[in-house]
């Protein structure tokens, strides 16, 4: 149900009240550690105050205890979406964690879902979309919003709200809202009965018909009924921070995933967020987290992948993914950096993809010469270790690495290896020369990330700086980034 109350004797509609709602948020708050200080209500009110238009309607009592203050504030913000929204991501900020303002999302979906359908409407889809519900709402989600697939928030936990969630999204570029697209998929699952399958399937017939988007949701229908089988696939995130056109320290962060589960699976997109070089590290953390949990705690061999500008190409992205809590738990991930230079530089990718065809072949394990011995002549940035890996002299920070980085991406070599630190080190060149010797140099990501791994789970004092430091570049061109269709804002979408 949407109102604040169930009609009397109702057993339908199980999601929770506004009422509900409130109360969640407000036990999550009082349980809060970080929100439980005067301190933290002035960071949520400077948050808020940022923009008049989401600002509170009234402010709260600064001479009030913090937990009134919260409770004044949640009155206030959560009666419009837009401060719902804006009061959402003050807390997001302030506790580090997205878990605490999940009801304040869901409440926000309900407010802005009754600018599109009456109440009567919404309570009779709310029964019919609860009858259909699916153990797997991630799954259908994505199958209904190719080509613009992206991860559902926290709160999304089941076909209801993420109905009412969908709501809200710009519509698909065929011009179908993308919650019909999802509830046409979720009757093609065939969870429900068949006489609910017919009536929603009814529901959305009449609402396409009354937005003259029949044909596009019948051509969905088609595609839901014969939607394919498909192989496991491994999961994959990408990271990809694009240099803010005014501030030389902040970039935006645009983050990619394909869940394990299915090849072909769509690429999800989450939503883009600015953040300043020194906010880099938890947020990457946080929102790499938040895919893991999403894809149980079991998940092995993911693939993270950091597209970054020059910049950024010395950074510590291990130390980005993992916490002072758990130092080992990167043992799961293959971590390597990406050159968005590259990516962005279509004159480069014949030579790219002519040096890595022969990167793959099995003969290249053994081709690698032997990388430049410190205090020797500086050899050609692609003969440092053969053709297939580049190992760099010094960081690319420096101007020396910098022009030995650039040469080798201009070269086209897909593999490039240095350390963080001191390139010349002699620990350093022989951990390359182990890593190139071992296997397949196809295999390298995995040997890489096998010796953080090791690095990371080492006894506290035992000297591992030189194994920590090591970064690999590694450009696969056969997995670049999904291509950005245009979207249509919700009043923009066809009309006939």
């Amino acid at each position: 149900m949407t109102d604040d109350a169930q009609p009397h004797g109702s057993t339908e509609g199980t999601s929770p009240t506004l009422t509900a709602l409130r109360q969640d948020l407000l036990t999550r708050l009082a349980d809060a550690p970080a929100l439980n200080s005067p301190s933290a209500s002035r960071a949520l009110l400077r948050l808020l105050a940022r923009d008049p238009q989401t600002a509170p309607a009234d402010a709260p009592d600064i001479g009030a205890p913090p937990g009134v203050q919260l409770h004044q504030l949640v009155q206030s913000c959560s009666t419009r979406t837009d401060r719902a929204d804006a009061l959402a991501d003050a807390l997001d900020y302030v506790t580090g964690s997205p878990d605490t303002a999940i009801p304040l999302r869901a409440l926000s979906d309900v407010l802005a879902a009754r600018q599109w359908l009456g109440a009567g409407e919404l309570d009779g889809l709310q029964r019919l979309v609860e009858r259909a519900a699916v153990p797997d709402v991630q799954a259908v989600a994505q199958a209904s919003l190719q080509p613009l697939a992206a991860t559902l928030p926290l709160h999304c936990t089941d076909a209801w709200p993420t109905v009412l969630h969908l709501l809200r999204r710009n519509v698909l570029p065929s011009g179908l809202p993308p919650f019909l697209a999802f509830m046409e998929h979720l009757a093609a699952a065939g969870a429900g009965s068949a006489d609910n399958t017919r009536q929603l399937r009814a529901w959305t017939d009449h609402k396409a018909s009354e937005w003259q988007v029949l044909s596009e949701l019948h051509d969905c229908r088609a595609a839901a009924d014969a939607r394919p089988a498909l192989r496991p696939a491994a999961p994959r995130v990408m990271f990809v921070f694009l240099p803010d056109g005014l501030l030389s320290d902040y970039y935006t962060l645009r983050t990619w995933h394909r869940d394990s589960g299915a090849e072909g699976s769509p690429t999800l997109r989450d939503d883009d967020k600015q953040i300043g070089q020194r906010d880099i590290a938890r947020t990457v953390y946080q929102r790499l987290q938040q895919l893991v949990r999403q894809a149980g705690e079991s998940v092995r061999n993911l693939s993270v992948e950091f597209f970054l500008p020059l910049p950024l190409l010395n950074q510590p992205v291990w130390e980005w993914c993992r916490s002072a809590n758990d130092p080992a738990g990167i043992s799961r991930f293959d971590v390597v950096v990406r050159s968005l230079e590259r990516l962005q530089t279509p004159t480069l990718h014949s030579k790219w993809r002519d040096r890595w065809a022969t990167l793959q072949t099995p003969a290249a394990a053994t081709d690698a010469g032997d990388p430049a011995e410190p205090g020797g002549p500086r050899p050609a940035p692609e003969e440092a270790a053969g053709d297939q890996v580049v190992v760099l002299s010094a960081p690319p920070t420096s101007t020396e690495g910098r022009s030995e980085l650039m040469d080798a991406i201009r070269s086209g070599a897909p593999a490039i290896l240095w350390h963080r630190l001191d390139c010349r080190s002699s620990a350093f060149r022989a951990s390359v020369r182990r890593l190139i010797d071992t296997g397949p140099l196809k295999d390298l990501p995995q040997r890489v990330s096998a010796l953080h791994a090791d690095a990371a789970a080492a006894p506290v004092g035992e000297d591992t700086g030189t194994l920590h430091d090591i970064t690999l570049l590694w450009d696969d061109p056969d997995h670049p980034l999904p291509a950005m269709p245009a979207l249509v804002p919700p009043g923009e979408a066809r009309a006939s």
